[in-house]
């Protein structure tokens, strides 16, 4: 505890012998009992509050630091907190984190929930929730965060959820986000990320699936493609909950701006939805998603919808494909999308995925952009698919369609189209400092997985492009 004085707590909390947790501060935390869970506590602590005395059965505690007018990191150790307190669920609210790598050994956890509301991370570092066996649900709502390093958010066998909402991330490095087996549902929502490197995100399934439960729910004489459009209702139109399909792993982008989402920047075998709707992305690399799609008893998709792409680089979607033992189809979906430059073989689709709708597309209308309509005449099945996303095609600022438009381009002008590279962009200090300020400052917002009202316009807008 010596360098207390440095931090509003050095260490979170400090377990004694007389089984007190000590805190700095002449203030009590409140205790008060769970409406969730009966017979147990929830605890609240603010600013420079402290636990005198053990609480038992916690199920909820609470840092919140938004209103404290001294501003010092918190040092989180989850070992300390759980032998300490114990609680089911942890939510933190507008403090500095500094995450410390846990122990070399075992303890009894029981976090099950944590959550991160207008907080500050120069960096998330490798590992920094290593040993919470029994935690289901991440969330970070509205934080600002520097790195997150590789293996930062890895190794968690019951992790169900993870969620990034409201926030600014300026990287998330090589398998950032990986071995998580039982991962049903990943969302990225509202979110500044200046560059996902290569397998930031990197799921593999295990080599023993258990069986899906939920099979017999399915009804098997209903034709794929009408499956396909009930699946989009049903994610897309509830406003309780970002919920269905509600069989297979999903993974969710909704209304983020991207920079650089590298090649292999999605790297998985275990999700069986894909929805990319009302980002904008400024490269699109090569492979950026490399996907092996599959569902044990359902369909499984890649839904990119309302999107703005600024680069669209050569292959970028050629790595979506099924797996060869997948029952059911694996589809994509490309409408609605704007689209500034599209490199050559920029649409090569692979051949096991099916093509559900590739309509209401716009492009910025300049000859050198349409390389990708000269690129795959050896294909007649890649032939038939740009074909169909040109006949409904427009002109982003005058909606000329594209197919008067190209007839007009030089044949020449088409066939040669510059080259792009990946950026990766780096916030300096300053803008840095000024991010964290605004978030911590900012007002609390509810995450995205526990229901937004946006949902419903969403479902909407999508539905009426089918």
């Amino acid at each position: 505890m010596k360098r207390l004085g440095n931090y509003i707590f050095r260490a979170l909390f400090f377990a004694s012998l007389t089984s007190e947790i000590l805190c700095q501060g002449n203030e009590n935390c409140s205790a008060t009992p769970s409406r969730r869970n009966p017979g147990s506590m929830d605890i609240m602590c603010t600013c420079m509050q402290s636990l005198q005395q053990r609480v038992q059965n916690v199920d909820a505690l609470t840092i919140d630091r938004s209103g404290c007018e001294v501003v010092s990191a918190l040092d989180i150790s989850w070992n300390l907190l759980e032998h300490g307190i114990g609680p089911r669920t942890v939510t933190f609210i507008g403090a500095q984190i500094i995450l410390t790598n846990p122990p070399n050994q075992s303890w009894n956890t029981s976090i099950s929930r944590i959550t991160f509301e207008r907080c500050l991370f120069d960096s998330i570092p490798p590992k920094s929730f290593e040993g919470l066996s029994r935690l289901t649900e991440l969330r970070f709502i509205n934080n600002y965060i520097g790195n997150v390093s590789s293996y930062s958010i890895s190794g968690l066998p019951n992790l169900r959820t993870v969620e990034f909402a409201d926030s600014d991330i300026v990287n998330i490095h090589t398998s950032a986000i990986s071995d998580l087996p039982a991962l049903f549902e990943m969302a990225f929502v509202r979110t500044s990320i200046s560059s996902l490197a290569d397998g930031a995100v990197k799921i593999i399934r295990t080599p023993q699936l258990p069986a899906n439960n939920d099979c017999p729910k399915i009804d098997i004489r209903i034709p794929p493609s009408d499956r396909m459009s009930d699946v989009m209702a049903r994610s897309l139109e509830s406003v309780d909950n970002l919920p269905l399909p509600e069989i297979g792993a999903r993974l969710h982008f909704y209304f983020c701006n991207i920079t650089a989402l590298h090649p292999k920047a999605i790297s998985s075998d275990w999700f069986s939805f894909v929805i990319f709707y009302g980002n904008r992305v400024s490269t699109f690399g090569t492979g950026a998603f490399q996907l092996t799609m599959d569902n044990q008893c359902e369909i499984s998709a890649v839904m990119l919808v309302g999107n703005y792409f600024k680069s669209i680089q050569l292959g970028a979607v050629a790595s979506i494909q099924k797996k060869q033992q997948a029952n059911r189809p694996s589809y994509l979906v490309l409408t609605n999308n704007t689209f500034e430059f599209v490199a050559a073989k920029g649409f090569v689709i692979h051949p096991s995925i099916e093509v559900y709708s590739v309509a209401d597309n716009k492009f910025v209308c300049e000859c050198p952009n349409f390389a990708w309509l000269m690129s795959n005449s050896e294909t007649p099945r890649q032939q038939e698919i740009e074909r169909n996303l040109k006949a409904s095609a427009t002109c982003n600022y005058n909606s000329i369609s594209v197919t008067t438009f190209t007839d007009s381009c030089p044949k020449r002008d088409m066939a040669s189209y510059p080259s792009t590279e990946i950026v990766v962009v780096t916030l300096p200090d300053e803008v840095m400092y000024s991010s964290a300020v605004s978030i911590v400052h900012n007002q609390p917002t509810t995450g995205f997985l526990q229901g937004i009202f946006i949902l419903s316009l969403v479902g909407r807008q999508l539905l009426s492009h089918f």
